[in-house]
């Protein structure tokens, strides 16, 4: 997930109780030289909870 498309889903989740954050991007380079990012999200609920995503 890009943070484009997290902007994009904060944006449309409005008030809504999760909140989203990367923990980890791992940046790779395709022979193109496109730089590829890809996180591992944590997704916290309304609790607190951890759910990984």
């Amino acid at each position: 997930m890009s943070l484009l498309s997290l902007a994009h889903l904060n944006q449309h989740n409005g008030d809504s109780t999760v909140r989203v954050r990367p923990l980890r991007v791992w940046r790779t380079m395709t022979p193109d030289g496109i730089t590829i990012e890809q996180f591992h999200m944590l997704f916290l609920d309304n609790q607190g909870t951890e759910i990984e995503g």
